[in-house]
This record gives C-alpha cells, structure tokens and sequence, in this order.
C-alpha cells in the first residue's frame, strides 16, 4: 500500500473529513509540522481546517513561502511538512527538492 493510501484512507471521505466516531463531517484543528535546512520547527498552534482541499491548499502555501526564501539561498534543498491531526496522529506527508545548477559554472570546467 502506497503513504498516500495509508495517510488518508482512514481520515477522509469525499474531500472532508469524517469523524468514525459520528459518521460526520468535522472541522478540526491541524498541525503543519516544518523540517528544511533549519533542522525541525513543531507547530503548536495549528490551524481549523475543514477539509481535505484546506489542508492542501495550507501545505501549498507553507512550502511556496519557505521555498522562496531558501532557493535564493541555497543551491537545493529540501522542505518537509507533517501534519498532525488534534488527537497528534499524522494525517500527511509533504515534501519539496529543490537544486539550481548555473549552466555558465560548468561550461568553464
């Protein structure tokens, strides 16, 4: 079974997420764990997301924000979010690779 299937399968039905306990729909508190070149960053205060959509559209813009810092800066890299439900359960994995090559640095090899 592939991450995605494993992360997901229990958690989400439809593009929202559901509560086994209820059978239904909730909003619930989510947080964006952070892991670049810095070393791990642990969100405490998380954010109410009510879906599937919100929780990637909040992955998108962390990694967007961060990678526009760090690509300046460095010629590749990597970006990792976890995302942990309120009971503390990872419910995603997210990662971007980034590397630069200036193409004039190895014509002068």
């Amino acid at each position: 079974m592939d991450v995605e299937s494993l992360v997901f399968r229990n958690n989400f039905h439809g593009g929202e997420f559901l509560d086994h306990s209820t059978g239904s729909m909730h909003m619930g508190r989510y947080f964006f764990d952070l892991q670049n070149g810095d070393g791990p960053v642990r969100d405490n205060d998380g954010m109410e997301l009510d879906s599937r959509a919100g929780v990637a559209r909040e992955i998108s813009r962390i990694l967007l924000d961060i990678a526009q810092d760090e690509i300046p800066e460095r010629m590749r890299g990597a970006i990792s979010i976890v995302v942990r439900d309120d009971n503390g359960k990872a419910v995603s994995v997210a990662n971007l690779t980034f590397s630069n090559l200036w193409l004039d640095d190895i014509a002068r090899r």
